[in-house]
């Protein structure tokens, strides 16, 4: 479990994050795994240049808030930009066992794939690595939040408002937030293998238009996208771009061929 790994890790990281504190509570903000009101407090210690506290605070109340915060931290700190800033995360023992998500809510199965090899992703593969090829396979689960971010147990799609008990509040059912994560299929375009990696909410919403509200749309709109390179740690996708169409046209032509079919 993420939480686990980050406990077990915490001296590590907060070694590695000290030098540049302010730098990965911008970054750790920006991904939406801060509120404004949880950024100001931790950031109000940038002045008193105790960066170490900062690390520390901010780890512990990632913990605090469970585990998609906690894998969405560790997912934020394989980036390519946070890796060049701190470089002593190079030498983090990633172990993707213990960063694997849980998910007892799966909606959909893997798709049906051609016939060829199947390529198992080293767990311990360390530098990023890029892969061309066609997603041709997904296995993605939906969960639900709060605007606060707090996991919601139950979501009636036609009720008007929900409850968070963790906030606790009531919200209007517009303003709870759809996360999509789960597996891909990817057959590479050089060897015909089929790879499978694990993609997170962030990445699929940075290659896919944000008002996609069912994991059959997310999953239709990923297989419809042409052909692509996909940046990879440790069996985690970094990015995803297309090879063969800007983004923008492909978002408007599989949006608009999603609404002729509906």
């Amino acid at each position: 479990m993420a939480k686990e790994f980050m406990c077990e890790k915490k001296i590590f990281l907060i070694e590695a994050l000290s030098g540049n504190a302010s730098f990965i509570l911008q970054y750790t903000q920006t991904e939406k795994l801060l509120t404004d009101r949880e950024y100001r407090n931790i950031h109000g210690l940038v002045q008193s240049q105790n960066q170490e506290r900062i690390v520390i605070d901010l780890i512990d109340l990632l913990s605090q808030k469970g585990e998609d915060f906690c894998c969405g931290f560790l997912d934020l700190l394989k980036s390519p930009e946070i890796v060049k800033t701190m470089p002593k995360l190079r030498d983090m023992d990633w172990d993707t066992r213990s960063l694997a998500p849980s998910s007892t809510q799966t909606n959909s199965t893997l798709a049906n794939v051609p016939s060829g090899g199947k390529c198992n992703v080293p767990p311990g593969m360390i530098d990023c690595q890029e892969f061309k090829g066609k997603i041709i396979g997904h296995l993605l689960s939906e969960e639900h939040t709060c605007p606060q971010g707090h996991p919601l147990e139950r979501v009636n799609p036609c009720g008007r408002s929900v409850t968070c008990e963790k906030c606790p509040m009531t919200y209007i059912s517009s303003s709870v937030k759809n996360i999509f994560r789960g597996n891909l299929s990817i057959q590479s375009d050089v060897d015909s293998l089929i790879r499978e990696f694990h993609v997170e909410d962030r990445v699929i919403r940075k290659v896919l238009w944000e008002d996609l509200k069912s994991v059959k749309e997310v999953e239709d709109a990923l297989v419809a996208l042409p052909p692509v390179t996909i940046t990879v740690l440790s069996g985690n996708v970094l990015s995803i771009a297309a090879l063969t169409q800007d983004v923008a046209t492909q978002k408007s032509a599989a949006h608009i061929a999603w609404t002729e079919g509906v």
